[in-house]
């Protein structure tokens, strides 16, 4: 027998720090609506949580980790173990301020693509959540190696290396920890577990994040490259969706965070914003405009240089796809001053 020792419950907090999409597979008000349970309230489920945790750790669905596996041996039985980890859907403590985003497919040539225009719902940045982690610790289990884990899994979320829903790679679904709360249940306390999974258990509850990331010796899985910009000209990333009266289209912004970094309310506001698929669109047209002068300069590549673009940048093609392997952030425009400039078609004669 393998009998359950105890319970820890975590409570955790968290805040986002960029747009959310976790699409619905609906299409009712855009192309891609926002998941909402049946009294309309958005959430991220637990299985998407779960799904980027694994990722993370590198853990396949047939290898022995903390979220459980299942595994064919070779006399042809199924062996495996139940996750030890539950993980629930991860909810909104307030009303999460939603928008629309809009994007279009582009050719090589950096021109629309025919019936390539979509729009997305999203949350906006600022918003607040919560979620809870039930582990479960059995005689035979290995405590330290399962806490040791989850702390794996809240440094990735800290560093932004684990994010949530779609468009991740091009700046959507990063957010932070805000609090992690702890309790255990063993035989002496189980009757307090009917109430885990109130919010108003943890009210008071001691900050014990700091504590979770101390217990695993982590070391980034990505390389973060900052590269301050300053801009020389005017832009204008456009966003479509704007009201009656105003310009035909405005430049991408964002609402303000509702608290500074010091904890200040902040002013409401818009921020102008470059966008995660801007800058990433950017960046892949130059890297191929580098690699074709190298090739005309006679550099021998050890593989093909669309292969190489496909491989870093991602692609869709037909039934064959590919992640990005970079994430590219969306990133605030500081210091910037709007200008409504106007312009008029006229003919060739």
């Amino acid at each position: 027998q393998n009998r359950m020792v105890k319970k820890i419950m975590l409570y955790v907090q968290v805040r986002f720090l960029s747009p959310l999409n976790v699409s619905s597979g609906e299409d009712e008000w855009t192309d891609a609506d926002l998941l909402r349970d049946g009294n309309g309230n958005v959430f991220v489920p637990g299985s998407s949580l779960a799904g980027a945790m694994r990722a993370y750790i590198r853990k396949e669905k047939n290898e022995p980790c903390l979220l459980g596996y299942t595994k064919k041996e070779k006399n042809g039985q199924d062996t495996g173990k139940m996750s030890a980890l539950f993980i629930s859907d991860l909810t909104f403590d307030e009303q999460p301020l939603s928008g629309v985003r809009d994007g279009v497919e582009l050719t090589a040539q950096k021109t629309t693509k025919t019936e390539s225009k979509y729009d997305m719902e999203i949350l906006e940045a600022g918003s607040r959540a919560h979620f809870f982690l039930e582990l479960t610790v059995r005689e035979q289990d290995n405590e330290a190696e399962m806490q040791q884990e989850i702390a794996k899994i809240f440094h990735g979320i800290k560093e932004g290396e684990i994010r949530l829903g779609g468009k991740k790679t091009r700046g959507f679904g990063k957010f932070e920890i805000l609090s992690v709360a702890e309790k255990e249940y063993t035989k002496e306390n189980y009757a307090d577990y009917a109430n885990a999974y109130q919010n108003d258990a943890w009210r008071g509850a001691k900050n014990q994040l700091k504590e979770w990331l101390e217990k695993a010796d982590w070391t980034p899985s990505m390389v973060h490259i900052e590269v301050p910009l300053r801009m020389k000209g005017g832009i204008s990333i456009r966003r479509y969706a704007a009201k009656k009266g105003e310009p035909d289209y405005v430049h991408l912004t964002r609402p303000a965070l509702p608290t500074d970094e010091n904890g200040n309310k902040a002013k409401k506001t818009e921020i102008p914003v470059l966008s995660g698929s801007s800058l990433a669109g950017a960046i892949r047209h130059r890297m191929e405009t580098i690699i074709g002068e190298l090739k005309k300069a006679g550099v021998n590549f050890p593989k093909n240089s669309t292969d190489m673009i496909h491989t870093i940048f991602g692609y869709v093609d037909g039934d064959q796809a590919c992640a990005s392997n970079i994430i590219v952030h969306e990133v605030d425009i500081k210091g910037a001053k709007p200008l409504t400039m106007v312009r008029t078609g006229v003919s060739r004669f």
